[in-house]
């Protein structure tokens, strides 16, 4: 996939147009048949110990929900989320290089300074918080919150926002930065009125959509 977006961009080193690449990387997730991790990076996160946090393995659920209401993890459990958790963090490692080797490409073609560069990713995931081994299905920080950065011209650098915002967002912020109306109803709405004043009255909730799992 990096090697087919850095071609991509090489085809736009002349132009004077606009563009807009989106490049969706399959990983942290499993590949099924084909490597897992990049062999070059195999064992890098190896020793990397599992993070700790206070909801993890949590001593009492008896204030969560019936389906979260899980048996404590066992010592294999918590190997087995060691050993993924490491895993994750090595197929990472490839993605880190290709972001990288995108933005020199567009360095390199003086395109940097007039390109605005969007990092989200699509959900988060649950290694031993609340007791939940894996997955992301359960409505808590672990996976719904997950990282939304944005660099380029007109973002101030080293900002936070703190207000809600999700991937509804993108498609009016693209268009917005394109200078584009909609020719649709929108869900989400541009960001760039609250990356440039963090009053901007915003929302205070956001829908999450999923399932639960319910015994019978």
């Amino acid at each position: 996939m990096t090697q087919r977006a850095l071609a991509f961009l090489d085809a736009q080193a002349a132009s004077s147009q606009p563009f807009l690449l989106n490049v969706d990387y399959f990983a942290p997730h499993d590949h099924g048949n084909l490597p897992s991790v990049a062999p070059r990076h195999v064992g890098h996160f190896a020793s990397e110990p599992l993070p700790t946090p206070p909801n993890f393995n949590e001593a009492d659920v008896s204030d969560k929900p019936p389906h979260v209401r899980w048996n404590l993890l066992t010592s294999s459990n918590i190997a087995g989320i060691t050993t993924e958790n490491r895993i994750r963090w090595e197929r990472l490692l490839a993605v880190d290089e290709g972001i990288q080797n995108m933005v020199n490409k567009l360095s390199t073609m003086g395109k940097l300074a007039n390109t605005v560069i969007i990092f989200i990713s699509d959900n988060g995931h649950f290694a031993g918080h609340h007791r939940i081994s894996s997955g992301k299905l359960s409505y808590y920080e672990e996976s719904i919150r997950v990282p939304f950065m944005m660099r380029g011209p007109g973002i101030p650098a080293n900002t936070i926002r703190s207000q809600l915002v999700s991937n509804i967002d993108l498609a009016p912020t693209i268009l917005d930065l394109a200078d584009t109306p909609a020719s649709w109803a929108t869900d989400g709405k541009s960001l760039l009125p609250l990356i440039q004043d963090a009053s901007t009255p915003w929302r205070t909730a956001v829908f999450v959509d999923g399932f639960v799992r319910v015994d019978s």
